[in-house]
């Protein structure tokens, strides 16, 4: 028997790293609008301050986005 539960404690909940299946930082629309502004040149650190983000989450945007336009 778990010693926690012993103790009194509820069982030590199970943690899973599956972070691909959270929740999307940016919605569909903030996606299209941060592509066109980093086709506009803009960099990706401004880009990604003005949606509270960090830069690698608009790096990514663009990579998958480069790869669906293959």
């Amino acid at each position: 028997m778990n010693s926690r539960r012993l103790m009194g404690h509820p069982p030590t909940p199970v943690v899973t790293d599956n972070y691909s299946r959270s929740e999307p930082k940016l919605t569909k629309h903030q996606a299209r609008e941060a592509l066109k502004r980093v086709a506009a040149g803009e960099p990706l650190r401004e880009i990604a301050l003005s949606y509270a983000v960090d830069h690698s989450t608009i790096s990514r945007l663009k990579a998958r986005h480069a790869a669906e336009m293959i």
